[in-house]
């Protein structure tokens, strides 16, 4: 039976630690916190690499891109940096939200970063020059969380206590998902992209079959 202990703890931040992402080899850990930094760590060593300092309040989203070049972090300041990963330096900073940033996701290729809040808003960027794509109007709530389907066509955000589907490339609504009592705080795709399952603050966790994500 495996070791329930915990092999290493990381510890820098002076305040609570609210996000997280692993780069796609494993090897490293990005940490977002209320203290207004995030964190790239070397997971193997258990060693801070590079401490990512240009927020002006809590960084509440992080995010590492596919290849492991760059992170996104997102803040109440209402900004997304985007940071060299390798460097620890910033590269961008996107300023279009209106209020609190509280939720990121690359898609699989890298190439668009999608962005919610809490102006209701969620914003599609190209991942590699900063700019703004588009926005998907009709959350009509605090968006908690995002995630890309696998093949990148498809995104799902949590707003209020529905799971809306939005086709990428066009920008249109697909698909509403009603998930009654409780707030939808977290989101994953299957990797075969079939089935998505949400987490409610209802302490329910709802699985949606591919019939429902289709257009």
């Amino acid at each position: 039976m495996a070791s329930r202990k915990p092999i290493k703890t990381l510890s820098a931040h002076s305040a609570s630690v609210v996000s997280l992402s692993f780069s796609a080899d494993g090897k490293r850990l990005l940490s977002g916190s209320e203290d207004r930094t995030a964190i790239i760590w070397d997971v193997e060593k258990g060693q801070l690499m590079h401490v990512l300092r240009g927020h002006r309040y809590a960084v509440n989203a992080v995010s590492f891109s596919p290849d492991g070049t760059r992170v996104a972090t997102g803040s109440d300041d209402f900004t997304i940096i985007l940071w060299d990963a390798l460097k620890g330096k910033l590269i961008q900073k996107l300023t279009e939200h209106k209020s609190l940033v509280k939720c990121l996701s690359f898609s699989s290729d890298g190439k668009t970063l999608a962005s919610g809040g809490a102006d209701q808003a969620i914003i599609l960027w190209d991942a590699r020059t900063g700019q703004k794509i588009r926005t998907l109007i009709g959350s009509g709530s605090l968006v908690f969380c995002l995630t890309f389907s696998p093949d990148g066509r498809r995104l799902a955000a949590g707003a209020d206590q529905n799971v809306m589907i939005w086709d990428v490339s066009a920008g249109t609504l697909l698909k509403t998902l009603k998930t009654p009592y409780g707030y939808v705080l977290s989101l994953s795709f299957s990797p075969d992209g079939k089935r998505l399952a949400a987490a409610r603050e209802d302490l329910v966790v709802v699985l949606f079959e591919s019939i429902d994500l289709s257009s």
